[in-house]
């Protein structure tokens, strides 16, 4: 059965994805993304895909990618993209979040898997990339909302307007978007920041952040603000700033 819930509370989230590190330096990217998120004091942290370039990337860089993940102040989710899919060889299988960022929870169903935190209110689902195919549809098994307020999905995909027919890996068609019903789709995969809502749904790309040390670009992330009255509003969110921000010690 499909409850919609009047959400308890508003909620602010900084949702980003296709960061794409690939060795210690590149973490940059990364410190910025974070800094941002506890400079603008969110309360969740989305990376919907590709935080990694691939599997192969070293043990520095995934213990440089945690040290980062560590200083999130708030509760974070990651779902594995394309790029660092949850295969046998994922990088995942290779870093330990419940030891070095407590707060960060990693999507680790290739069917989906949704998390609840009351305290905001809000579900988050998303089904992680275990092998990227025209078969593979990331929002296939997604579940109607019943019982809480908010109604977050995570996906990593190609998006398809309607009338235009799928002819890629993963494809999100602009159909499955609406007929959730959410709140809000964050989306990766797409390096640019793009709005591809449907129907009542709100679902953007937030874009790469780039990694400044370098391209020299420093990139954006998307500003998602979720009000119980005011419904759902995304901004893009420039990180020149935030490079010089880092919080480093």
């Amino acid at each position: 059965m499909n409850s919609r819930k009047t959400p308890e509370r508003a909620i602010r989230l900084l949702h980003t994805s296709d960061v794409h590190l690939q060795t210690p330096e590149s973490c940059t990217g990364l410190d910025a993304v974070v800094a941002a998120a506890n400079h603008l004091g969110v309360d969740l942290f989305l990376v919907a895909g590709d935080l990694f370039d691939n599997s192969r990337v070293s043990q520095e860089t995934i213990e440089r990618a945690l040290e980062s993940l560590s200083r999130l102040t708030m509760p974070g989710v990651i779902l594995p993209g394309n790029h660092d899919a949850l295969d046998q060889f994922s990088v995942y299988h290779r870093m330990d979040l419940k030891r070095s960022a407590p707060m960060v929870h990693l999507l680790a169903n290739v069917q989906g898997e949704e998390l609840v935190i009351p305290d905001l209110d809000v579900a988050i689902w998303g089904r992680a990339v275990e092998e990227h195919t025209p078969h593979f549809h990331p929002l296939e098994g997604a579940p109607t909302r019943n019982g809480v307020g908010w109604y977050i999905g995570m996906a990593h995909g190609y998006h398809f307007p309607t009338g235009e027919k799928p002819d890629r890996s993963a494809p999100i068609v602009a159909e499955e978007i609406a007929d959730t019903g959410y709140d809000y789709w964050a989306l990766g995969h797409v390096h640019v920041f793009r709005d591809v809502s449907a129907g009542p749904v709100t679902a953007f790309y937030s874009g790469a952040p780039d990694d400044h040390a370098i391209s020299q670009r420093p990139g954006h992330v998307a500003l998602v603000q979720m009000d119980p009255e005011q419904g759902v509003q995304v901004q893009r969110v420039l990180l020149q700033t935030y490079y010089n921000l880092t919080d480093r010690t």
